[in-house]
């Protein structure tokens, strides 16, 4: 960006094609702007105060210095040409299709909404309801299963303690019949 004392060596020619580039650059950098590659937005305050500099120390100088300056086109504004209409023709109308539109359905008085809660409530409840009974139907298949476990383990530790009493019956019979 060009100091003051810069702006005030140039003269209007010069100033011009400055401008048109500061706003050409402006133009450019909207364009990013808005495909997103471009994010510094402080960018433009800068540029257009140095466009005001610029056109401060442009009407600074003498009417004749002006005068002999062209202004240089910018290319933010496309040029556009008038283009003649083509003659009138005389072109059959196409006929026009009606649609027929449903009625609007009555809205929903405020007893039958309540009505859907409470029901979409109860499914809810019975949902609930079910889960809290799979859950108690599985926590009782547990216990049970435990309780097979534990009395398996009472069995098998019984059938050896039985085997060893009826051992020591059969030990003790025989010292007995050795007596």
């Amino acid at each position: 960006m060009p100091t003051w004392e810069e702006i005030k060596k140039l003269d209007a020619t010069e100033i011009n094609k400055k401008v048109a580039e500061l706003r050409k650059e402006i133009f450019e950098k909207k364009q990013k702007l808005l495909r997103g590659e471009h994010k510094d937005i402080s960018e433009f305050k800068k540029l257009k105060k140095t466009i005001a500099r610029l056109l401060t120390a442009f009407n600074a100088l003498p009417a004749e210095a002006r005068a002999k300056a062209l202004p240089v086109k910018t290319p933010t504004k496309p040029e556009v040409k008038a283009v003649k209409a083509a003659p009138k023709t005389k072109v059959k109308k196409p006929v026009k299709t009606v649609e027929v539109k449903e009625p609007p359905k009555p809205e929903k008085s405020a007893e039958k909404v309540k009505k859907e809660v409470k029901q979409e409530e109860k499914k809810e409840e019975k949902k609930t309801e079910k889960k809290a009974e799979k859950k108690t139907e599985k926590k009782e298949e547990k216990r049970e299963v435990k309780k097979e476990i534990k009395k398996e383990k009472a069995v098998k530790a019984k059938k050896p303690v039985k085997q060893k009493a009826e051992k020591k019956t059969a030990k003790s019979k025989k010292e007995e019949k050795k007596r």
